[in-house]
């Protein structure tokens, strides 16, 4: 459970890195920033660009003749593209929308590919044939209603069959490059960020020699000796330096422990008496031996030489 709790926190950290934190988890880290750079950059311009599009689709000859598909369309991928920037704006920020950090990021993430269908649609919208599609309708509705002000108004100013054309292609045709190349750019760099932030990773990346030795470090042989040379080092610690004597009392501890070494030499049952009255389990009495004298042993030597002579 703990560990979840830190994953989710570590998710929560990526989403709001700035540059320098990410330039520290490696290539990925350097990617991720520049391509939420590129996305912040990228759904304002197309925003702009479809705002612009419902300007120029949005007159009376073009609805009445033709339809307001290429207005609506245009209308929901700017507001889509508007809503994409600002969660991805909140999610830098760490500004938590409903649940978290992360659901903040999912909904931008949602929106982006939404905005990517819309785009496909508006491709679809824009093809040569629709083209054709508009010309003809247009040229109808210019031939049913010569009279209407809105007909006079456009047919004053595109009095040429290459006129109605120009005019046509310039809000079906033209829009087909403009819009493949945003939708393009746009589905690459959401998919390569999501890549590059879902595995970015909490340990910066490292050379193949520092990972060696990282798992030198953490091995179980390593560990072992390192827990040694702790338990040395405390006991070292422990024990009082040269030229040192902790007093207990008013004694030194070295003298303390001469003292007490003598007294249990000199205790009675450490006595010559206490010795020879204990005895072994086989019955044998158990005999201290006397302590090594070497004058007595070459008195010993000096009496047999002497009675060999």
């Amino acid at each position: 459970m703990i560990n979840e709790k830190v994953k989710i926190l570590n998710v929560h950290k990526k989403m709001n890195l700035g540059f320098e934190d990410l330039n520290k988890t490696g290539i990925k880290g350097v990617v991720t920033f520049w391509l939420r750079c590129l996305l912040f950059l990228l759904t304002l311009s197309l925003s702009a660009f479809s705002f612009y599009w419902m300007a120029i689709t949005a007159t009376k000859i073009w609805t009445r003749s033709i339809n307001s598909s290429l207005l609506v369309a245009n209308l929901f991928l700017a507001l889509i593209t508007l809503a994409s920037f600002a969660f991805l704006l909140l999610s830098r920020l760490n500004i938590k929308i409903v649940y978290s950090v992360q659901f903040t990021h999912h909904v931008f993430v949602v929106l982006s590919f939404i905005g990517q269908v819309i785009c496909c649609i508006l491709m679809s919208l824009s093809t040569p044939s629709s083209s054709e599609t508009y010309h003809n309708s247009i040229t109808d509705f210019c031939s049913r209603y010569p009279s209407d002000p809105v007909v006079t108004n456009f047919i004053a100013s595109h009095n040429t069959e290459f006129a109605i054309i120009s005019y046509v292609a310039s809000r079906s045709t033209d829009l087909y490059p403009s819009i493949a190349a945003f939708f393009g750019i746009w589905f690459a760099s959401t998919v390569i960020y999501i890549a590059c932030s879902s595995a970015i990773t909490d340990r910066p990346e490292q050379s193949p020699l520092l990972n060696d030795q990282q798992q030198n470090v953490d091995s179980p042989i390593s560990l072992h000796k390192e827990d040694n040379e702790n338990r040395q080092n405390v006991h070292e610690n422990l024990l009082p330096s040269d030229g040192q004597s902790e007093s207990y009392g008013s004694q030194p501890v070295m003298q303390q422990h001469l003292k007490t070494k003598d007294e249990a030499q000199n205790s009675p049952a450490n006595s010559p008496q206490a010795i020879n009255n204990s005895q072994s389990p086989g019955g044998y009495a158990k005999i201290a031996d006397p302590p090594y004298n070497p004058a007595e042993e070459e008195e010993y030597e000096y009496e047999e030489e002497e009675e060999i002579y």
